[in-house]
Order: structure tokens, then C-alpha cells, then sequence
């Protein structure tokens, strides 16, 4: 099953299966100096598919990990990633879940032109099997469990 979400706000699709109803949205919209202004189209997806902010998986590139390395947590601050800084402030609240994505830093580029890159060629080659790992913590997430998630994500 999919369903479109909120008009301007955030592509959206949805699936149900015999255990879950799930949702996965990108915020789309105008980048502020490195950020998507993300908090708005959330707070609007959250309404919609009736999903409380309890159960929300915000997934975003960290700079202070490694390249392709994977963490999960629980609340915390927003590190200086502006989209999540977004999600927290509409949301009034750092109560949610996150997927962190490794992206590492460039020593010479500034921050904010470094996020907005494109990846290095040497690194376009890992993208695919960064991203299949991505997909498979959010399953594991979904499926077996936050703990279980968390303990294979968080250690490897």
C-alpha cells in the first residue's frame, strides 16, 4: 500500500504488512546554509500518518563519525546538524530516535559547503552498501527491536 503525504511538505510513502505500518518521508525543501529547515514537514508527517513523536526515526548525516559508520540513539542534542535542530524545536521535544550516518569531514572545506557535496569518488563506490546497511539497521529497527538494533548498530 502507499499513499502520498502532505502536499509540498515531504515525499512521502507508506506500507502495512501483518505487523507494522510504517512510513518513510524526506523533507523537502530549501537548504539553509547546510540544513533542511526538516522541522515543519515532520511535525506535519507525524499528524498525518498518526504517528506519536515516541515512535519517529529521524535518519541524518553526522560529520563526527566516520565515513559509513552507524549509530542509533535515543534524544540528545542536535550536534550541529540544522535539520535536526529543526525536528527539535518544531517538536518542542529531543525525544526520538535517530539513525546516524558517518559522512566524515573534509579537513580543508568548510562544514556547511561539505554537507552539500558530493561525495568523493573514492567514497561513491561505498554509498550503495552504506546505504544498504542503512536500510537493514531500520529494519532490524522495525522488525526485532530497538535493543537489538542498537546493539548490532552501535557497536560495529
Amino acid at each position: 500500500m502507499s499513499r502520498e503525504g502532505p502536499a509540498g511538505e515531504a515525499g512521502c510513502s507508506s506500507g502495512i504488512n501483518e505487523r507494522h505500518d510504517c512510513s518513510s518521508c524526506r523533507p523537502e525543501g530549501e537548504r539553509e546554509s547546510g540544513g533542511v529547515s526538516a522541522g515543519g514537514p515532520v511535525a506535519s508527517v507525524l499528524g498525518w500518518a498518526g504517528v506519536p513523536r515516541e515512535q519517529l526515526i529521524v535518519v541524518h548525516d553526522d560529520m563526527d563519525m566516520d565515513f559509513g559508520r552507524i549509530r542509533i540513539r535515543w534524544d540528545g542534542g542536535d550536534g550541529g546538524h540544522k535539520g535536526v535542530r529543526s525536528v527539535t524545536e518544531t517538536l518542542g521535544s529531543p525525544f526520538f530516535y535517530r539513525i546516524k550516518v558517518g559522512i566524515g569531514r573534509d579537513p580543508v572545506m568548510a562544514p556547511e559547503d561539505y554537507v552539500l557535496s558530493r561525495f568523493p569518488k573514492d567514497q561513491v563506490g561505498e554509498l550503495v552498501e552504506v546505504v544498504d546497511r542503512v536500510v537493514d539497521a531500520i529494519q532490524t529497527f522495525v522488525y526485532e527491536g530497538k535493543e537489538k538494533a542498537m546493539n548490532v548498530y552501535n557497536r560495529a
